[in-house]
């Protein structure tokens, strides 16, 4: 492969890192809205603290 090919390739790729990003931010939100979402933003530091229950 010459380097020209090589070089097309990586900008090609470069471009589409906007899209990789949307996506893997998609699944995240998917998968925090899929599973039991009050466990895993308890971990977040400027949430957690809203979903303390006085006992």
């Amino acid at each position: 492969m010459n380097n020209r090919a090589l070089a097309d390739h990586y900008l090609q790729i470069k471009h589409k890192k906007g899209t990789y990003v949307l996506w893997a931010t998609s699944a995240v939100i998917g998968g925090v809205w899929l599973t039991d979402w009050k466990v895993i933003l308890g971990y977040v530091p400027w949430i957690n603290g809203k979903f303390k229950e006085d006992e």
